[in-house]
């Protein structure tokens, strides 16, 4: 299984190259694959250990609030995207369906 994680941190802060470590530690080094710019693939063994992946992200988010935003998903079908904050769900539709 594999999942895909995303985040945003504020291009504003001075500790954006060490939230980025975090963000990237969150990821528990489980095998990892930039695929472009801030888009990673996370080879995972589960849905609970994407949900672990997800709970360090969130981790992560609390302890830099206002600074870092994430999404990830389980490449698995029907698994929901959880992201810490709300998305365009018609933007999303209009990009999937293109």
């Amino acid at each position: 299984m594999y999942c895909v994680v995303t985040w945003d941190i504020d291009a504003g802060t001075r500790r954006s190259v060490s939230i980025e470590a975090e963000a990237i530690e969150a990821c528990g080094g489980r095998l990892t694959c930039e695929i472009y710019r801030g888009v990673r693939i996370v080879r995972i063994s589960s849905t609970t250990d994407f949900m672990l992946v997800h709970e360090a992200l969130a981790r992560v988010e609390s302890d830099h609030v206002g600074l870092f935003r994430y999404a990830a998903w389980a490449l698995r079908s029907g698994s929901p995207m959880r992201s810490s904050v709300g998305f365009d769900r018609e933007l999303a539709r209009e990009v999937i369906v293109g």
